[in-house]
């Protein structure tokens, strides 16, 4: 897990994790670094990876050109466990709050844009 207060290498470390898990989705975060809160745990159940995701993060975002890089055929699905977000999927914004679901095809690009601290589990 990452932990919280790690000071600027927080965010580096939160997006190592990351891409090693999902791919190359960027995280950004607009305020002191020293705030920054990502944890980030990984569980797998049988050949599926399930990651525990906790974050104040800004933004999340797939570019289009890492989406059309990836060789990956699947998709994650996403379980809102607490807080809000939006998704961002072409033209298309999806809402996501407590309790909801997405399916989210990993050759896509997307940016996910949470208001606030969130918690989801994502589902690879």
């Amino acid at each position: 897990m990452i932990g919280v207060g790690m000071g600027e290498q927080t965010l580096a470390v939160w997006n190592e994790s990351v891409h090693a898990v999902c791919g190359r989705f960027e995280t950004r975060y607009d305020q002191s670094q020293s705030l920054f809160i990502g944890e980030f745990r990984k569980a797998a159940l049988g050949e599926t990876d399930v990651v525990f995701i906790r974050s104040n993060a800004h933004s999340i975002s797939k570019a289009a050109q890492w989406a059309r890089a990836a060789s990956d055929p699947h998709c994650f699905l996403v379980l809102q466990q607490c807080g809000e977000m939006a998704i961002e999927v072409g033209d298309e914004v999806i809402e996501l709050r407590e309790g909801d679901l997405a399916l989210l095809d990993s050759a896509v690009a997307l940016k996910m844009i949470p208001k606030g601290l969130f918690s989801h589990v994502s589902i690879h």
